[in-house]
């Protein structure tokens, strides 16, 4: 019976990121004709910008962290669209929703996901980093200051207890607020 060993794409690995950091790079420089529609100048630029991306252990980490969550994310955005097809609305309308200044928080919303993604990663891949050359690698620190402030020489643990502690939860929601509060105002005629 024949198996498939895998084990030969561990040396072979630092071709996906290459190739994905290049096609993303090349169709950006080529869609925004940002040296005019030479693709030799796109293409080598490309390539430069991708073996420098390699070169980076902690961005090769960030990229292979983040990438299986912008597929999900990009597959719920296209079953939520093959949702709408499936219910009759014809593409056309569908491109005039994306395009149209009401729904232009759609794109925000994307942007500022694809974000939080980016940074999640990379503080899941240099977070423990950063904190041991802050603290001191094995030095022992898990306080709790006057105000509930918590320290800790674990990355998770330290920004676990920084995202729930009460005061970020507050301020969160207190901004929440605002912006739909302030979504409401921009509908209301004459409040401009």
């Amino acid at each position: 019976m024949a198996t498939l060993d895998v084990g030969l794409f561990e040396h072979i690995s630092f071709i996906f990121p290459f190739l994905l950091v290049w096609a993303m790079v090349f169709g950006l420089l080529s869609w925004k004709k940002v040296f005019g529609d030479n693709r030799t100048i796109h293409g080598i630029i490309a390539v430069a910008i991708s073996i420098m991306f390699i070169m980076s252990g902690n961005a090769v980490a960030i990229l292979n962290l983040a990438s299986p969550w912008f597929v999900i994310l990009f597959m719920f955005i296209i079953f939520v669209l093959m949702a709408f097809k499936i219910f009759g609305v014809s593409d056309d309308h569908i491109i005039s929703i994306v395009t149209s200044k009401d729904y232009q928080h759609i794109s925000t919303w994307i942007i500022l996901i694809s974000l939080v993604i980016i940074v999640l990663a990379g503080s899941s891949v240099m977070g423990q980093d950063l904190l041991d050359k802050n603290i001191g690698e094995g030095e022992v620190v898990s306080t709790t200051g006057a105000g509930g402030d918590v320290g800790s020489a674990d990355h998770q643990e330290a920004w676990t207890s920084t995202v729930f502690h009460p005061k970020v939860l507050g301020f969160l929601v207190v901004m929440l607020i605002a912006s739909f509060t302030v979504m409401q105002l921009a509908k209301i005629p004459g409040a401009q």
